[in-house]
This record gives structure tokens, C-alpha cells and sequence, in this order.
């Protein structure tokens, strides 16, 4: 045999062969027979591409035989695609006969991919999504979609499981088009954020802001240094935080309530003085404006059924356009406006007329240590002079501030917030007083102690009754007797008596059996119990001038703070010495000794009252006058009711009206008043019938009177 004549039937040899060898495989492929097929397939694909790969990943796809791999089905289906593609349209119509067709072939790989979802979806892995998107997908396939949606989804939740930022991170990296990116980065930020100020401490704050400075919880991290470097909420932290984070958002709220504090009472020396020890302070124009307001005395005057506010001289300055208004307290007045009763639409201006705190408050309280309580839809809460919420309307009651904290009420409980509006005690307690020196008064089970500003109890509740501490001792009830409790919670003085009185020049009247005597501030007993109590004494329990009340055998004398009776108990009623003079009673009539124990006024009348401005209100057949210490009457007894003088005045009432008199008996203001009130210092607020006026005391000349007057 030639090699020239081998070579034509080589050649026809295996086209006739391989063209058999597809059409067996169709033929095997018909009843079931893979392994056939499979080999006839497998040989015929060198030069029939299109037909045998499609029979080929036809055999793949099947789950009916052993040789079932969809990897192997969706590699086969895409040769078989791209054999399909160049063939002419006689080739073509021979793999028609076959079955292939473009249509049967996008048929097919539509199969597949369904049915590599089922497998691949079935295990749920980051790594059998991604098998299944970057080997079996195109970009035009839904399923790529479909399967990047779950697949990114996992990975969310794989990272959110972990819920670290470096979890997020790494999500953030791997899928930055992922439906998920947006909560990713919120969490990746806030995750961040926690980690790295977990010891919560200036430093690591500190730190965060320096590594982090576009972090959207900069605020958040400069929000946590203010609070940790102005614990106390003093003015030399607030200083300091300023001088020490000049950039940080919350420095203005720091120079603010550095303002506030050192001028709370709102007078003239108070924001001079703060003016003169921070000229760095950077609001310059609110410190004139308030220092001229400051020196304006203003006062709510009426004018045909409104209300506005008037100057020292009358003039009114701030209109009558307001339904009611209050007093001004430390530069901020309560006022109504839309009509309705007081209560109704309450806010707060200042002395220039202007709106501080917005009208939309049903009920308001006058401003203290710088904030006020507020009620909006049946809650109270708490806005500082800038009229922000330092506390939101959340509490059923709520308490002035006392030592930077108020009581507040919620669920029928009591506990306490700061002036940031903390809750730093929660509501826990039956009943809770204002902090005195450190602590409060609470009650726990019907039982009152003491807690600190923790809230921790300091002091047991096992009172049936306490006082508030006053110069570190509080007086409580145990048993039913009363006694003196120190701070640490230990008893200076037994709970043994039957009454205490108050603390007065370091002594306090001790009741037991009937007898009473005296106890210092140190729990002991200074002047022994030995003496009868009566309700005159318990009047007149207080130390006064260094002198009190004892009583023997139903006569009265003084004691000084030793015990040693310095007036003998010769008096049927005797009061303590003032301004040298101690009023004393006999025979129904009452007089003065000096402190020689000599009576230089005599017994001649029905009742007295002590010295004071060298002058005694005395009472005769039932009207009242004054004498001087030579027992001169200075002022004849013709007035219905007086007071004891004060700054020069006495308060008289004559024919039922009241009215001022002077130390020589001039009336000032003549007796025409149904009600006085004392409403600024030296300013009277005058009522006669339903009208009012304002009287000028140091003046002495009324500066306002309601229209009708």
C-alpha cells in the first residue's frame, strides 16, 4: 500500500465515520443509553462542535444517569452556542434533524442555569453563589441578578453576625454595589465609632476625632468630651473644655452656660463682673444688650383687659397685647397670648419684648438658677434660657433645680435628672425632696433615707418621718420618737423624744415626759430636761440673741446657751432679749427689762412684740402702736393690725384697709389698700377692689395706677 493512495481514504474515512458517530449518539441518547452516547458525543466533537456538545451537556444536565455535573452541562451548552454561531445554513439543517437549534440550544442552557440555581442556591455559600454567577452566569442572565442579590445578602448577614467595623468593612470592599451598602455604612460608621471609644474616656474620644474626622459620629464623639470634661456643670470646666477644644460644636453651648450661671439673677453686677473676667467671651452684643435690660425694672400693668409691662417711672414700654403676665425672674417673664385662660399658650420674653420661649406651653413656672418648668400636652419638662428643651415634656411632676438636680415624676415614681436632662436616678421612689447638701430625702416602701446623687442610698429607709440635712445633721422619727442623724447615718442624738424643735444658734429644744431642755449641734445635752413644757414654750422654742424661754412652776425666764438662768422664772410670760430689751408679762400686762434686769417700761400693756429698728409694736384695748425704749409711744395705738418696722416702714391697717407708716407715725401711704403685696423690693403692688396700682416706698408716691383707680 502507498502512503499517497492511504492517504484520500484516511481522509474519507473519519468523515463518514464521525458523522455516524453523532448520529449514534442521538440515536443512544433516545433510550437512555449515556455511556454510549457519551463516547459518541465525546468523538465527534473535534469536528461536529455545535451537535455533540449540545448531546453532551444534554447528558450533563440529566439527573438519570451517573454522569449528571451541571458544571459539565453549562461548559458544554456554550460550545455548543458558539459551534452553532458560524455554521452555515446546510449545516445547520442537518443538526435541525438532530433536534439542535438555536432555540433548543438557548432552551437547554435556560435549563441549566435553573437547575445549577437549585444545586448552588441549595448550599448557601458566599462561595457557591460565586461559582454559580462567574461560571455559570453572563451579565444578560436574570438569574445573575437574582443570585448577586442573595449572595450580597448573605454576606450582609455574615458581616452583621460579626458586626464589627472591620466585618463591614470587608463587605463594603468586596460588594460596593450591593442593595445592602447604605445600612452597611451606617453600621460600618457606628461600629467604628463604639470600638473605638468602648473605654469612654477623653483619650479615646480624643483619638476617634483625630483618626476619624469626617466620621458622621464627630458630633457624637465631640458630644462625649463636652460631657466627660464638664461633669459638674461649673463654670471653670466649661472654661477649660472651651480653651482645650476651640473647634469642637459645642463650645458655644459651653460659653453660653458658662454665662448663664455666673448671671442667673440677671442683675447688673452679676454680667458686669462676667463681662470684666471673660472679655474672650464671643457674644459681646448679648452682654450689652442684657446689661442695659438688667438695670430696667419692668412690671405687668393692665390696660383694657391685656396685659404688657411698664418702666420704674410709669411709662408703659412693653404694650398691653398679652391675655396675662408674670413678674420677671431673672430676665425672662411668663406671659399668655391667644386668648383663653392663664395656662394657655404660655411663654417667656425678655425685658425688650422679645419671644425667648414660643407660646405653645399650657402651663409655665417663673425661671430659677436658670431654667424653668414647662407643661405641653399634659407632661411637665424643663427649658433653659435659650428656650431648648434641656428635659422633654415626658413627667407627670417635676421639681425645681436644687444643686444641679430636680425631682421628676413618672408612672406614679419619683427619681432625678440632671441639668442636661439626664436621668442619673430613676423613677423608683414614693416621694423625693430637693438635694440639701449632697443628699435627698426619698421614701422607699413607706419608709423615708437618704440617697446621694447616684442615687445610691446612703442612708437607710427606716424613717417614719426625716428632715432634709441642715448643717450635716437631719432630724428623724423611729419608733415614734424623734432624734439627730448625722451624715455618715449615725445618731448624734437617740431617737428617745417625744418633739424637737429647730435648730437655732447651735441649740434645739428636746421634749420627753412633759419636760423639755435643749441639745447642741453635737447631740448633747447642754441644758438638762427639767423643765415643763407648755405650748407657750414650744411657741417661743428658739434661741434668740443668746437668751431662751425656760419654764418653772408656771412662771417663765431666760437661759443663755449654758443652761445658766440669767432671768429668774419670776414672770407669768417673758420673751427673749432684742436690741437689749426682753418683753415680760404680769398681772395680764406686759412691759420691758433691760438686760440689767430692770423693768424700764412698766406693765401697761395688753400685748408687745420685740424690738426692732428701736422700736416695739405694742397693743392696747385691741389696737396696736409704737413705743421707743424709754417706753415713749412713738406711734398712738389706733391701728387695727401693724407689723414690726422694717427699712424705716411698718405695714398699718386701719378701718379695715392697709396702708405704711413711717418711724415717726406719718402715714406714707395712706391706708386705702384691700391687699398688699410686696412685689420688688421697695415696689408695692397695691390692690383696691379689682383695680391695682404700684407704690414706690423709697419714693413714697405711687408710679402706676390702673385706669378706674
Amino acid at each position: 500500500m502507498y502512503p499517497w493512495r492511504a492517504l484520500p481514504l484516511l481522509l474519507i474515512f473519519p468523515i463518514t465515520t464521525l458523522a455516524g458517530q453523532m448520529e449514534k449518539g442521538y440515536e443512544a441518547l433516545k433510550i437512555y443509553n449515556y455511556f454510549k452516547a457519551k463516547e459518541c458525543f465525546e468523538k465527534s466533537m473535534k469536528k461536529k462542535p455545535a451537535g455533540a456538545a449540545f448531546g453532551l451537556a444534554t447528558i450533563y444536565y440529566r439527573s438519570d444517569n451517573p454522569f449528571h455535573n451541571v458544571d459539565s452541562a453549562i461548559l458544554f451548552i456554550n460550545r455548543s452556542a458558539k459551534g452553532y454561531m458560524p455554521l452555515s445554513i446546510s449545516d445547520r439543517k442537518s443538526l435541525y434533524d438532530l433536534g439542535v437549534t438555536d432555540s433548543s440550544i438557548t432552551k437547554l442552557r435556560r435549563s441549566i442555569l435553573h437547575r445549577a440555581f437549585e444545586e448552588y442556591g441549595s448550599k448557601n455559600t458566599l462561595e457557591a453563589y460565586d461559582r454559580f454567577i462567574n461560571f455559570f452566569c453572563t451579565n444578560t442572565d436574570a438569574e445573575k441578578a437574582f443570585a448577586v442579590r442573595l449572595r450580597n445578602n448573605l454576606a450582609y448577614g455574615i458581616a452583621a453576625k460579626e458586626n464589627t467595623w472591620e466585618a463591614y468593612k470587608r463587605f463594603l470592599e468586596k460588594y460596593p454595589d450591593a442593595e445592602e451598602v447604605s445600612e452597611a455604612k451606617e453600621r460600618y460608621e457606628a461600629t467604628l465609632f463604639t470600638t473605638f471609644t468602648k473605654e469612654n474616656n477623653v483619650a479615646s474620644y480624643e483619638g476617634f476625632i483625630t483618626k476619624y474626622p469626617m466620621s458622621p459620629y464627630r458630633n457624637e464623639a465631640e458630644n462625649a468630651l463636652f460631657a466627660l470634661s464638664t461633669p459638674k456643670g461649673i463654670v471653670e470646666e466649661y472654661y477649660a473644655f472651651i480653651k482645650k477644644y476651640p473647634e469642637n460644636h459645642n463650645t458655644e453651648t459651653a460659653w453660653r452656660n458658662m454665662y448663664h450661671i455666673c448671671t442667673g439673677d440677671f442683675k447688673p453686677a452679676s454680667i458686669a463682673a462676667f463681662k470684666k473676667k471673660y472679655p474672650d467671651y464671643p457674644y459681646q452684643d448679648v452682654i450689652s444688650s442684657d446689661l442695659e435690660l438688667s438695670r430696667t425694672q419692668l412690671f405687668p400693668v393692665r390696660e383694657n383687659n391685656k396685659w404688657g409691662y411698664a418702666d420704674s417711672s410709669g411709662k408703659i414700654v412693653l404694650a398691653c397685647i398679652y391675655e396675662w403676665a408674670e413678674a420677671f425672674s431673672e430676665g425672662l417673664a411668663e406671659a399668655g397670648m391667644y386668648g383663653g385662660p392663664p395656662g394657655t399658650g404660655a411663654g417667656f420674653i425678655n425685658k425688650a419684648g422679645k419671644v425667648i420661649v414660643p407660646f405653645i406651653f399650657e402651663e409655665t413656672e417663673s425661671y430659677h438658677n436658670g431654667y424653668a418648668v414647662v407643661k405641653q400636652q399634659g407632661k411637665y419638662g424643663i427649658v433653659d434660657k435659650a428656650g431648648l428643651f434641656v428635659l422633654g415634656p415626658d413627667y407627670e411632676e417635676i421639681s425645681s433645680f436644687s444643686e444641679g438636680m430636680a425631682a421628676v415624676m413618672k408612672g406614679g415614681k419619683y427619681g432625678y435628672v440632671n441639668t442636661r436632662g439626664k436621668l442619673v436616678v430613676p423613677c423608683q421612689f414614693s416621694k423625693a425632696g430637693d438635694y440639701q447638701e449632697g443628699m435627698a430625702l426619698v421614701e422607699i416602701n413607706g419608709k423615708f433615707g437618704f440617697v446621694d446623687k447616684a442615687g445610691d442610698q446612703v442612708i437607710a429607709a427606716a424613717y417614719e418621718w426625716a428632715t432634709p440635712f441642715r448643717k450635716g445633721i437631719a432630724q428623724v422619727k423611729r419608733n415614734g420618737k424623734y432624734g439627730l442623724l448625722n451624715k455618715k447615718g449615725y445618731f448624734i442624738l437617740p431617737a428617745e423624744y417625744d418633739q424637737l424643735g429647730d435648730m437655732s444658734e447651735g441649740r434645739l429644744l428636746v421634749t420627753k415626759e412633759g419636760k423639755y431642755g435643749y441639745a447642741d449641734s453635737t447631740g448633747r445635752i447642754c441644758i438638762p430636761i427639767n423643765y415643763e413644757l407648755v405650748n407657750s414654750v414650744t411657741a417661743n422654742d428658739r434661741f434668740r440673741n443668746g437668751t431662751a424661754v425656760i419654764h418653772i412652776k408656771n412662771h417663765f425666764g431666760l437661759a443663755d446657751t449654758s443652761g445658766k438662768i440669767i432671768v429668774p422664772a419670776d414672770y407669768e410670760m417673758i420673751r427673749p432679749f432684742s436690741e437689749g430689751m426682753a418683753a415680760v408679762r404680769k398681772n395680764d400686762k406686759w412691759g420691758f427689762m433691760n438686760e440689767k434686769l430692770r423693768v424700764r417700761i412698766s406693765y401697761s400693756w395688753d400685748g408687745v412684740s420685740d424690738f426692732n429698728e428701736g422700736l416695739a409694736r405694742v397693743k392696747k384695748k385691741g389696737k396696736y402702736g409704737f413705743i421707743d425704749k424709754a417706753g415713749k409711744e412713738v406711734v398712738e395705738p389706733a391701728y387695727e393690725f401693724a407689723t414690726s418696722f422694717s427699712g424705716g416702714l411698718a405695714q398699718v391697717k386701719k378701718e379695715g384697709k392697709l396702708g405704711y407708716i413711717d418711724i415717726t407715725g406719718k402715714e406714707v401711704m395712706a391706708p386705702e389698700a384691700d391687699k398688699l403685696e410686696e412685689y420688688q423690693e421697695g415696689l408695692l403692688k397695691v390692690e383696691k377692689g379689682d383695680k391695682f396700682a404700684y407704690f414706690d416706698l423709697k419714693g413714697r408716691v405711687y408710679i402706676w395706677k390702673e385706669a378706674g383707680w
